[in-house]
């Protein structure tokens, strides 16, 4: 190659690498501002609390918002890595359960299936017993935390929501809005 090639690729190689730093730099105040970058071609979003990536031609920036993790902006290659660091006892665990006006509480004393529904034999203290079909809608939930299906065992107290069905032509059946699996 001539010496007037190898110049011009140098001077091409230096503009690039001043153009990708550029970018990087407004990029990174447009972020750290509280603005969407302009010139990244790829954003993720992690399931964190809110944790950005956004991905530009050769660098990366990560807008950590970690729920019980960190909270800062990090710039550096493409190859930089999503490190949240969250500590789980920083997490406050909270009741998601709104709905506590159970109307049936009792034993699980059997767990049946009936035409892809699941079906419960509950037994109040007073020893009556009601079968509840759980449905795909019902919401489950353990100690008041959201849960499912797999949780539901026999000789669990359960406290449960539930439509009463047509009581004439099928007594002691219910289906069930919610359940909460009490431990």
């Amino acid at each position: 190659m001539s010496r007037k090639t190898v110049m011009n690729l140098l001077i091409i190689v230096i503009i690039a690498l001043i153009l990708i730093f550029t970018m990087s730099i407004v990029d990174f105040n447009l972020v750290l501002h509280g603005n969407l970058p302009k010139f990244c071609f790829n954003t993720v979003k992690h399931d964190d609390g809110g944790t950005m990536e956004y991905i530009g031609i050769g660098y990366k920036i990560i807008a950590y918002n970690a729920t019980g993790g960190r909270h800062d902006i990090k710039i550096g290659s493409m190859f930089m890595r999503y490190e949240p660091n969250i500590d789980t006892s920083k997490i406050e665990k909270k009741p998601d359960n709104k709905i506590t006006d159970y109307n049936f509480i009792g034993n699980v004393i059997k767990i049946t299936n009936e035409s892809n529904n699941t079906v419960l034999l509950v037994e109040a203290n007073d020893k009556t017993t009601l079968k509840i079909k759980i449905l795909d809608s019902t919401l489950i939930y353990k100690n008041n935390y959201v849960s499912t299906k797999k949780d539901l065992t026999e000789n669990k107290k359960v406290e449960c929501k539930v439509n009463i069905t047509d009581v004439k032509n099928v007594p002691n059946e219910a289906m069930a809005q919610v359940i909460n699996i009490v431990e």
